[in-house]
Order: C-alpha cells, then sequence, then structure tokens
C-alpha cells in the first residue's frame, strides 16, 4: 500500500462514524491472521455476494436449486448432471427432501449389478426434484468436507437417480483428495466399476 493509498485511508476511517469504526476494526483485526474461510467469505462479501451461508439448512422453496448446482469456488457440477438430472427437476414441483436409506460401504470392487442388488427394492431416486433437494442440503452440511453422512476420503458418494426421459443415472458426489472442493457427476449405468471403499446410498421407500 503506498503513502498516499494509506493517508487516504486513515481520513476516510478518521471521518466515519463511530459505529462504521467499530465495524472496520473489528473486521480489521479478524482478517489479520484469517482462516481460508474468512478469506472466502470476505470476497464474497466485499462482492455484494451472499455469504456466511449455511445451504444445509435451506431446505425448502427457499433453496433455489439453479442457484445451488453452480460451478463455483468449493463446487464442481458437470453439465450432464444439469442436463439429466437438475433440467428436469427444475421443471418439477414439490419442495420435499428425498430420504435416504442405509449407506452400502463398497467391500471390493463391484459392478452396477452387484452394487443394486445389495441395495435392494425400490432404491431409486424416482423424484429427480426431492434428490437434488436432498443433495443440496447434505453437501451444505459437509461443504468444506466437514465429517457426515458423505465420504471425504476422495471416494465416491453414488445415487440412482430417475432423470431425464425417466432413465436412471448415477450420480456420484465426491471431496476432492487436495481438500478443493466437492463435484458431482453423472454417469450412464453400467458403464463404470466402482472402487472398494465407495459408498451408495439408495432411496428409503
Amino acid at each position: 500500500m503506498s503513502h498516499d493509498t494509506l493517508g487516504r485511508t486513515v481520513v476516510a476511517f478518521m471521518d466515519a462514524s463511530e459505529e462504521s469504526q467499530n465495524l472496520i476494526t473489528d473486521f480489521a483485526e479478524k482478517l489479520m491472521n484469517p482462516t481460508p474461510e474468512w478469506v472466502r467469505e470476505s470476497k464474497h462479501f466485499l462482492r455484494k455476494e451472499p455469504c456466511w451461508v449455511s445451504y444445509g439448512v435451506v431446505a425448502t422453496p427457499m433453496l433455489n436449486l439453479l442457484e445451488f448446482f453452480k460451478t463455483r469456488e468449493g463446487l464442481g457440477v458437470s453439465w450432464e448432471f444439469k442436463e439429466q438430472i437438475l433440467a428436469p427437476a427444475l421443471a418439477m414441483g414439490g419442495d420435499l427432501l428425498a430420504t435416504v436409506g442405509t449407506p452400502f460401504d463398497l467391500p471390493k470392487d463391484m459392478d452396477e449389478g452387484e452394487i443394486r442388488k445389495e441395495l435392494g427394492e425400490n432404491h431409486v431416486f424416482e423424484d429427480a426434484r426431492s434428490f437434488c433437494l436432498y443433495l443440496a442440503s447434505a453437501l451444505g452440511r459437509q461443504w468444506d468436507g466437514k465429517d457426515g453422512d458423505f465420504l471425504t476420503n476422495g471416494s465416491a458418494n453414488t445415487f440412482y437417480v430417475c432423470g431425464l426421459n425417466g432413465e436412471v443415472f448415477v450420480v456420484d458426489a465426491y471431496w476432492s483428495t487436495d481438500d478443493s472442493g466437492w463435484s458431482v457427476l453423472v454417469y450412464y449405468l453400467d458403464t463404470i466399476r466402482w472402487d472398494a471403499g465407495d459408498r451408495a446410498f439408495p432411496c428409503s421407500s
């Protein structure tokens, strides 16, 4: 910072109201040795974007699925997910979250047929909208790689979801091994053999 910039900053600070001075001082102290979370959310604040939002608590009409499932810092969303799962979800009504059954942790490398047999009948999420609401809520609760139902060690968290034209797809949400955030991908059935340690979630009917 140049001397001129510092001088203008000091003058502006002295001319500010006492309330504003207290806010500026508090903000500056918090940014002296900031956590990555403080840096990220401060940037959102200065750009007049939503900040310090816990998406996990917003699970009703207030949750904007189109806004949530945008590729941004902390979240990568594939175009296949947007086209095959999110698009049909946005065309549907309702604001109930899908309910999830007991997850199945793969004891060995397995194909789709083997996994789906273990998940049992009615494991498919038939309502794309309720699934997307659930997924957004779950990702919000574990936004920074926090512990929760989803694995955060780089392994897959998979779901069988009825999407575009009634076709069933595999949705995979996984936390990056470099801790950069979540990725949400979609695969056609029977195109991947899943690894031991991956986790599959059934719909709870």
